[in-house]
């Protein structure tokens, strides 16, 4: 996905937390639970991209492609790029199959402050031959101090999955990239993981919701 900050690292289907769901119905599988709460994700994240479009001045562009791999190859996509027209801000982007125009495929959405600094952004991606539920489910909560950008990532079921931090403290670059296999690692001993990270939550909370 261009321009998107979305990590793709080593998020492993099957091993992801349901802590945002109470208690899963009596006799229902974990990967149901899931899929049922990501299919829902992903129409809340159309429906929010929906509602910023609405009464703004914008400015689209769209292409018509066709997957790339073995796989992919006989699938063809067409996708949407929303810009505000006074800011220039990418406000979101949407992907349908080529052929079926209400099947959303992908869809990002990107939220800023009055600064004009992304805030948070919300997304995922099912495969266009597999809609049973999407295969990766976004949830980007950013903040700017001290000289930094820093965001924490999570999955629609509130896993943490990456975090990243860049920018200058005290006069010396800073860059942060960590995986989720290393979340709660030593980086998180040092000064500069405390100063990147001390204006996020570990949790995602009601910011799951795409809003």
């Amino acid at each position: 996905m261009r321009n998107a900050v979305f990590f793709f690292g080593s998020a492993v289907l099957g091993l992801m937390s349901f802590s945002v769901q109470a208690e899963p119905p009596a006799g229902l599988q974990p990967d149901l639970v899931r899929a049922a709460l990501w299919n829902k994700f992903a129409e809340q994240v159309v429906a929010l991209n929906t509602q910023r479009l609405a009464d703004r001045q914008i400015k689209q562009s769209e292409e018509v492609e066709r997957y790339g791999g073995e796989m992919g190859k006989k699938y063809t996509y067409r996708e949407i790029t929303y810009v505000d027209a006074s800011s220039g801000q990418l406000l979101g982007r949407m992907r349908w199959n080529q052929k079926k125009s209400d099947e959303v495929q992908m869809a990002e959405v990107y939220v800023y402050d009055e600064q004009g600094r992304l805030l948070r952004d919300y997304a995922f991606m099912y495969l266009p031959w597999a809609r049973g539920a999407p295969i990766r489910t976004f949830v980007n909560l950013h903040s700017h101090e001290n000289g930094l950008h820093a965001y924490r990532q999570f999955d629609a079921s509130g896993t943490r999955t990456y975090e990243h931090c860049e920018g200058e403290q005290n006069g010396r670059r800073v860059r942060l990239s960590i995986s989720e296999e290393r979340i709660g690692g030593e980086e998180v001993q040092t000064e500069e993981y405390r100063v990147c990270f001390a204006g996020l939550s570990r949790t995602a909370g009601a910011l799951l919701t795409p809003q």
